[in-house]
C-alpha cells in the first residue's frame, strides 16, 4: 500500500474511511501533521546528516565513526588515522584533491597492490621502475620517478621519503603550519600528489610518458591558477571592503568622526 492509496479518488487529501481503517490513533496524528502537496513529485530520499539532506562523503564517514548502532550491527570504519584525516578535510585545497588525500589514507586507491588484497589478480611490481611493489606509498613518494618530480618542486626538498605513507602525509600536513612559508608554497605539495596519481595512470593507460620536470611543472601551474582563483581572491575581496570610520561621543554630545 503507498500513501495515495489513503486519499480520496482524484484528490490529495485524506478518505477518513480508508484511512481510520488502516492506521491505528497515533499513526493518525502523525500522518495527519504531514503536509500533502498539491503538486505531483517523484519521491527521492533525504540525508539526515546534512544541512541541504543529500548524502556526502565526509557525512557518511562521520556517521559512520560517531554514530551509535543498535547492539547487531557493526561498522567498521576505514583505515588509516582519524586524526590526519580530519586535518586534510579542513585544508583550503580544491575538494577532488582531498577525497583522493583521504582515499589515500583510507587504502581505497586502486594500485596492483591494493587490487590484489581485493582477489583481482595483478602484477604487483610497479610498471614504472619496475623494481618494487606498486603501493600508495611507492607512487607517491619513493618510486625513482616520484622522488624525481619532487626534486624539481621549487622550495619542497626531498623530505616526504618515509616508507610508511601516513608519515609522509603527516609531513605534508605539518608544511602547512609553517608560518614563515606562503600560502601557495605550505599547500603546493597536495596538487604534487595529485599530480603523481594522475601521471601514474596516464603512463599505464594512455601510454603517456613526461618527464619529472615537466610533471612538477603540471602540478605546480594548476595549484597556482586555483589558488590565485580563489583563495587570492578572497585576500582581494577583503581588502577592498570599505572602511568604517570611527566615531566618538564628545563631552558636548555632539558626534565626531576620527580622522587619520
Amino acid at each position: 500500500m503507498t500513501v495515495s492509496d489513503l486519499w480520496k479518488e482524484g484528490q490529495r487529501e485524506w478518505d477518513p474511511t480508508i484511512f481510520e481503517g488502516v492506521l491505528n490513533p497515533e499513526d493518525q496524528t502523525l500522518a495527519k501533521s504531514l503536509y500533502l502537496s498539491q503538486h505531483s513529485e517523484t519521491d527521492s530520499y533525504e540525508w539526515a546528516y546534512t544541512k541541504n539532506a543529500r548524502y556526502n562523503v565526509r557525512s557518511g564517514y562521520w556517521v559512520a565513526t560517531h554514530v551509535n548502532l543498535h547492539d547487531d550491527e557493526t561498522v567498521t570504519p576505514p583505515k588509516g588515522s582519524v586524526f590526519l584525516k580530519t586535518k586534510i578535510w579542513n585544508l583550503n585545497i580544491t575538494p577532488k584533491i582531498r577525497h583522493f588525500l583521504w582515499k589515500c589514507l583510507s587504502g581505497a586507491i586502486a594500485t596492483t597492490t591494493q587490487l590484489i588484497t581485493r582477489t583481482i589478480p595483478a602484477d604487483p611490481i610497479c610498471q614504472r621502475c619496475c623494481k618494487e611493489d606498486e603501493t600508495i606509498n611507492h607512487i607517491l613518494f619513493t618510486c625513482p620517478f616520484a622522488k624525481a618530480v619532487w626534486r624539481h618542486v621549487h622550495g619542497t626538498g626531498q623530505h616526504y621519503l618515509s616508507d610508511y605513507l601516513e608519515d609522509n602525509m603527516r609531513s605534508l600536513l605539518l608544511r602547512t603550519t609553517i608560518s614563515s612559508l606562503s600560502q601557495s608554497q605550505r599547500l603546493l605539495p597536495f596538487w604534487i600528489v595529485w599530480r603523481l596519481w594522475r601521471s601514474r595512470n596516464d603512463f599505464l593507460f594512455r601510454k603517456i610518458t613526461r618527464t619529472p620536470q615537466s610533471e612538477a611543472t603540471k602540478g605546480t601551474n594548476e595549484a597556482t591558477e586555483w589558488l590565485d582563483a580563489n583563495i587570492n581572491s578572497e585576500v582581494d575581496s577583503n581588502s577592498t571592503s570599505p572602511r568604517t570610520t570611527p566615531v566618538i561621543n564628545a563631552p558636548d554630545g555632539r558626534l565626531h568622526q576620527l580622522v587619520g
